[in-house]
């Protein structure tokens, strides 16, 4: 009988001690939760008032008066164009002879791929 008490003692007191360490753990992690959890609150809170702050400097830089609005067109008015195309054969015209020559062959071929391409899809197409 007493040999059978000291082995349930030790078994007890071996369980007693299982259970505190396992409490002190779980503890430990509560408390490294909630700091972890307190970290995690303090950098979302940054991020979020980061966040904010952008928001009313972008909006504040946004100005929503239709009337200082400015319409653009990227295409360009008959006369624009015009003297666009007329700037740019200016500036062409200064250009070494070779890079001229150049360009115009390349232009050529350009042209001749386009053609040879044309026929291609047009030969093949019947009835035409």
């Amino acid at each position: 009988d007493d040999s059978s008490l000291v082995v349930e003692a030790t078994a007890s007191s071996t369980a007693e001690s299982s259970a505190a360490k396992a409490h002190e753990t779980s503890l430990k992690a509560l408390f490294i939760g909630r700091a972890a959890a307190q970290l995690f609150d303090m950098t979302v809170n940054k991020v979020e008032k980061a966040a904010r702050q952008d928001r009313e400097e972008r909006s504040e830089r946004i100005s929503l008066d239709i009337s200082k609005t400015q319409y653009t067109s990227v295409i360009k008015s008959p006369p624009d164009a015009y003297v666009t195309f007329a700037e740019k054969g200016a500036s062409n015209a200064h250009l070494p002879k070779r890079k001229i020559f150049h360009q115009a062959v390349l232009g050529g071929c350009y042209v001749g791929f386009g053609g040879l391409i044309s026929l291609a899809i047009a030969g093949n197409l019947g009835g035409i």
